[in-house]
């Protein structure tokens, strides 16, 4: 039976990547395809919008899932869930890494570019946003792959 510090935090753990993968799911179903059918200024003003208010609360979730799965591996627990927690981490620090690789910088050049159309061209800035939106993707299946990792760990 593992102990309740390590109950507690595994808990943690796949309930702020639940939160995180499925913030990310639903910017993947509802949010990118509105992206893709808005015209470029729409689409800045909307992206610049979003990441402002999404910028808020989903790094904070990402920092505490992360700590609360690094954590666990201080624990006694068997090798089969110390690998899939260890995978689990492992997939949140990648998808950190290809939000602030892909996405951010994205972030940034869109946030510059609302409201100034004398900026990027408007095919260029298609291109910016389809490698944003593939960079979103890659995080979302890194996000889900780390729930499904973090869930099993448990079971």
């Amino acid at each position: 039976m593992p102990s309740r510090g390590l109950s507690l935090l595994a808990a943690v753990s796949v309930v702020g990547q639940a939160l995180g993968a499925g913030g990310l799911y639903l910017v993947m179903a509802a949010v990118v395809p509105a992206f893709r059918e808005l015209p470029i200024p729409g689409w800045l003003e909307l992206h610049r919008s979003l990441d402002r208010s999404i910028g808020r609360f989903m790094p904070w979730i990402a920092v505490v899932t992360l700590f609360a799965g690094v954590a666990c591996q201080g624990f006694p627990q068997p090798p089969a869930e110390r690998l899939l927690r260890g995978l689990a981490v492992a997939c949140v620090v990648a998808a950190a890494v290809v939000t602030a690789r892909v996405n951010i910088p994205i972030n940034q050049i869109v946030s510059a570019q609302a409201g100034n159309r004398h900026g990027l061209a408007d095919d260029e800035l298609v291109r910016l946003r389809e490698r944003w939106i593939a960079g979103h993707r890659a995080r979302t299946l890194l996000a889900f792959s780390g729930l499904v990792l973090f869930v099993a760990a448990i079971a």
